[in-house]
């Protein structure tokens, strides 16, 4: 499993990965210093998730019939240099320049993610990607939680948020020269075909395969209800303890904790019970957080909840994407996590304008007490409508057999 290509994608993918994490705290403080109004964290949200609705199905399926590792490359050499120029001239400009960062920074990443997903199945053997899967996200995990203790505790301490920059230009920079040595992987989409036309093949795709329209619905509706959270828990922090919005870093690191404890038992649990299993909890856990605010008048009495919640999401995460590789040919995978990434990220989007609605028409107590019910209505159909989905086990077992078994 460890190949040198696969090491080189690994490790691109961690710097990226700590790089954006400093970038969310560092930007997001930048705004709190400049506008003194929690509402300026909803168009944060929509500068950065944007893009994602919009142009997540084209770029992404444009991705797909390109030399992926080159993608991946240059897309990070973008970002180095827009971080730079960013350095260089936002302390001059007004708060609209730092949304525009924010939404060409979007744009750059819906070319990386897709790519670097889809390059992985391609040079890792299915039996070992649930491993690979687990240990990415463990990986991806451990790097955002030492990236928002760093700038917590940096920001916390006055130190100007625009200085991260810097810092994760030269991140995005030796990114770029990681996955440069990564040989270059045959493509098998017909390219000949037009953007819109594969991206129409890959909705049919999903449509048209039971189970991953079925996941994918649900993903849809708990992504939609549970990102409300991000904004939520803003406006927590800033009107009802009164605290920053670097504090968010706690809050993120008890997540991530938990993500990683997820991310590790994943691997081990989809060999002992049915996976399906393993794809609901969250929409419980989150509810239960949720709830938590209610009773909640320091920030560390909520940080328990989070660690449970992240143990559900690592989870899930690891579950899900070993199942669309599982399910998705190598034709398909590119627009098909392209989908998935607009699910996760693109319904950022709409979920965070919707809570904005709801804390500018409800109190914060109604608008927690309605998202938590909604969550737990949804886990509980998906107990109901879910079938089974085997064990990774069981499957391995069964190609075995196959192989094994004399000619007829």
């Amino acid at each position: 499993m460890w190949s040198p290509s696969f090491k080189r994608l690994f490790s691109a993918r961690v710097l990226c990965v700590f790089a954006d994490s400093l970038l969310f705290f560092a930007l997001l403080k930048e705004i709190e210093l400049r506008v003194d109004s929690s509402f300026s964290f909803t168009w944060f949200y929509v500068a950065y998730y944007a893009p994602v609705v919009l142009l997540g199905m084209p770029i992404g399926t444009w991705v797909g019939a390109k030399v992926l590792h080159r993608v991946i490359q240059v897309t990070n050499i973008g970002r180095a240099a827009l971080l730079l120029a960013a350095f260089l001239f936002l302390p001059q400009m007004p708060l609209l320049f730092v949304f525009v960062v924010l939404v060409l920074l979007s744009m750059l990443d819906l070319f990386f993610l897709p790519a670097s997903q889809t390059l992985l199945p391609r040079l890792v053997d299915e039996v070992h990607r649930p491993r690979a899967n687990s240990l990415f996200q463990l990986a991806l995990t451990g790097s955002r939680i030492l990236a928002q203790i760093i700038s917590g505790f940096l920001l916390s301490i006055g130190l100007n948020p625009l200085s991260l920059l810097i810092v994760c230009a030269l991140l995005f920079g030796v990114s770029a020269l990681t996955v440069q040595k990564i040989p270059h992987v045959p493509i098998n989409v017909p390219i000949k075909q037009s953007i819109f036309t594969q991206m129409n093949e890959g909705l049919q795709f999903c449509w048209n395969h039971k189970r991953l329209k079925l996941l994918f619905i649900f993903i849809a509706i708990g992504m939609f209800v549970a990102h409300s959270f991000e904004l939520i828990l803003l406006t927590f922090l800033t009107d009802t303890l009164r605290v920053g919005v670097e504090n968010m870093a706690w809050i993120g690191s008890a997540s991530i904790v938990g993500l990683m404890i997820g991310s590790v038992l994943a691997p081990k649990l989809m060999r002992l019970i049915n996976r399906k299993w393993l794809l609901l909890p969250p929409f419980f856990f989150i509810a239960v957080t949720f709830v938590a605010l209610f009773f909640a008048n320091t920030l560390f009495f909520l940080l328990p909840f989070f660690t449970l919640q992240g143990v559900a999401i690592g989870l899930f995460q690891v579950t899900t994407i070993s199942l669309i590789q599982e399910w998705t040919s190598a034709t398909f995978q590119s627009r098909v996590f392209t989908l998935y990434l607009l699910l996760t990220s693109g319904m950022i989007l709409p979920s965070i304008l919707l809570s904005g609605l709801l804390l500018s028409t409800l109190t914060i107590e109604a608008t927690v007490l309605l998202i938590a019910s909604v969550l737990i209505i949804t886990g509980i159909c998906g107990v109901l409508v879910i079938p089974a989905l085997g064990k990774t086990k069981e499957r391995k077992d069964e190609l075995t057999t196959r192989l094994t078994r004399p000619a007829q």
